[in-house]
């Protein structure tokens, strides 16, 4: 079993990039690309893993006006915005026992906008 494990963060966009994000999709999907030949590359020692995140409630949303996050909220599939501690579980998920047979996975905290 593998003694260590590396995570990486990337956002939604990554995957599905709406027109106004391509630039910053193009970016996070960098990050996110290099998971799978990492973990083949660190395997069996390292296990590599990304988590892929859809919208948060984070300090950066939070100077977001009531209205916008409103809006937002209207096109989420469960009504409410995600709470960093989703991101934090799914870290520790990967950093445990728990995920000792991923490596090069994607585990997307989906908020599926609509």
């Amino acid at each position: 079993m593998p003694e260590q494990s590396l995570s990486d963060k990337v956002v939604l966009e990554a995957a599905r990039p709406e027109p106004l994000t391509v630039p910053y999709a193009a970016a996070e999907a960098g990050l996110a690309n290099p998971t799978g030949g990492l973990a083949q590359s660190f395997a069996p020692t390292v296990r590599v893993n990304t988590i892929q995140c859809g919208a948060f409630a984070t300090d950066i949303s939070a100077v977001r006006s009531t209205d916008m996050r409103a809006e937002l909220t209207k096109h989420v599939a469960l009504g409410h915005i995600g709470a960093p501690s989703e991101i934090v579980r799914a870290a520790i998920f990967f950093a445990t026992d728990a995920s000792a047979s991923y490596t090069g996975a994607t585990r997307t905290l989906d908020d599926s906008r609509r």
